[in-house]
């Protein structure tokens, strides 16, 4: 609970609620869409006339082949708003996607992957910018 609402973990003895970090949080919910699909994104992607801003990608890539690993960003494009970002952590297979259409920006964000409790994965973030 820490981590969702404060972004780090205080205290590991005990979970305290803090009231302004709530209510905070409270407030962007009234202008946030979250979407969950219970489905694969790929094939999703080719279907669905929704944009997003944020994809999080958490080690799915890891268990594509190569194929599938260079393709993937360009597979999830039309679904990737210009400007939106894609975060991806891969575990065990770490690809280099075809990054046409997309800036790597994951220098930007080093400092909070630095600080990422689990440790155990290696962190990409993309941009798409046309």
């Amino acid at each position: 609970l820490q981590l969702t609402f404060l972004g780090e973990v205080r205290n590991s003895t005990h979970i305290s609620a803090d009231f302004t970090s709530y209510k905070q949080l409270q407030n962007q919910l009234k202008t946030t869409e979250i979407n969950f699909i219970q489905q694969d994104i790929l094939n999703y992607a080719e279907v669905s006339n929704k944009i997003y801003n944020l994809v999080s990608y958490s080690d799915v890539p890891s268990y594509y082949d190569e194929h599938m690993g260079n393709d993937f960003l360009q597979t999830i494009k039309p679904i990737v708003a210009i400007k939106g970002i894609v975060v991806v952590r891969y575990y065990l297979r770490v690809h280099q996607p075809d990054l046409a259409g997309y800036k790597d920006i994951t220098d930007s964000f080093q400092d909070q992957i630095d600080k990422e409790m689990v440790q155990m994965y290696f962190t990409k973030i993309y941009q798409r910018v046309e």
